[in-house]
Formats: C-alpha cells, structure tokens, sequence
C-alpha cells in the first residue's frame, strides 16, 4: 500500500505552481462571512493524487479563538478551497457560508501531514449528510466544498 501523503503543502510539491490565472493566496487576510477577519493564509494545501488545491492552511487571530478557549500561542484551521472567494484587490480570502464563530470552531489543525481521520472529522463539521462509507476513498473531494473551480473573484 502506498503511504505516501496524500495532501502537502503547495510549496513542498516538486515541478507543481499555481495554474496560469489563478493566485496563491499565501499571506492573504481570511474574512469570514460575517465580515470578521479570522486568519491569515499560511499555505496552500495539495492533494498529490489530482494535483488539485483542497485546503487553506489558515493561521487564526487570537481575537478569532472560540469564546472562553485558552489562547495557544498560534491555532491553525483547515478551509476547504470550494469556502473561498477572492478579493484580490484587496489581498483578502472571503470564507462564504462560514461565520467567525463557525471557523474558530473548526476542528484545529496541526502541522503534521494532514490524515484523512483529520479530513473526516472537517468533512463532517462542515456537512452534517456526510457519510463516511460511500465516499471514503474514491469520491471524498467530489463534494462542493473541494471545488478550486468555485474559487471566484468577487466584484471589487
């Protein structure tokens, strides 16, 4: 069985860039549906199979940790990348469909190779019909949430 990692980061991937149009949001502002600024975006996440972005690795504000949390020195989120939407104007990642609150509470995220026990549990939070079982393999990034092609530029 092949135990390679299925999911790394965009700047640990030999001969992979970001396609011709598209932007690496690295260093951009998260701001939640809410209007919130939660995070900065760390890194881009990979999965190695497709050669498709899944993930923003999100560093939270500490003003964006869940109420009554103790404040980590720093608290990492994964979002899926089908949640973004660009403003490139202003260097900002707008997450739609996720409230400040919503994305404090995504389950934390540590700088380890991402598991698909990690990706289950996300999977879950964001979409309370997932099933484990039909999709655990074949058809896991199927979903909305994992589509780069919904990755849009909002109007300025």
């Amino acid at each position: 069985m092949d135990e390679s990692p299925r999911i790394l980061p965009l700047d640990e991937m030999k001969d992979f860039r970001v396609a011709r149009g598209q932007v690496d949001v690295s260093g951009w502002t998260v701001i939640a549906a809410d209007g919130e600024r939660v995070g900065t975006v760390e890194r881009l996440l990979v999965e190695t199979a497709a050669r498709k972005v899944r993930y923003l690795d999100v560093r939270l504000h500490r003003g964006a940790l869940p109420m009554g949390a103790e404040a980590p020195r720093e608290r990492r989120v994964l979002i899926p990348i089908g949640y973004a939407r660009l403003i490139e104007r202003d260097r900002t990642v707008m997450v739609e469909g996720l409230r400040a609150d919503d994305v404090a509470n995504l389950p934390p995220f540590e700088l380890t190779p991402v598991s698909r026990e990690y990706e289950i549990e996300l999977r879950r939070w964001l979409d309370e019909d997932f099933v484990v079982e039909p999709v655990l393999e074949d058809g896991f990034y199927d979903h909305g949430m994992f589509n780069e092609h919904t990755l849009r530029h909002r109007g300025d």
